[in-house]
């Protein structure tokens, strides 16, 4: 028997915040407003090092392709 888990589960956290970001920055473009509690997570997010710009851009592209 395989133990199969879903992919979720192997993401790592830096990851994780990563596709965080990309949402609230493409929640931004698309022109919709961003709530109080978002905009400080997104100034938390954007102070956090491990974060770089490629793991958001590749976020983004991931996310996009899911649309």
């Amino acid at each position: 028997m395989i133990n199969y888990q879903p992919r979720k589960a192997f993401e790592s956290p830096i990851y994780r915040r990563s596709r965080l970001a990309a949402r609230l920055i493409l929640k931004a473009r698309a022109g919709k407003k961003l709530k109080d509690s978002e905009k400080a997570l997104a100034e938390r997010l954007a102070g956090d090092p491990a974060i770089t710009s490629r793991l958001i851009d590749q976020a983004i592209q991931a996310l996009c392709r899911h649309r």
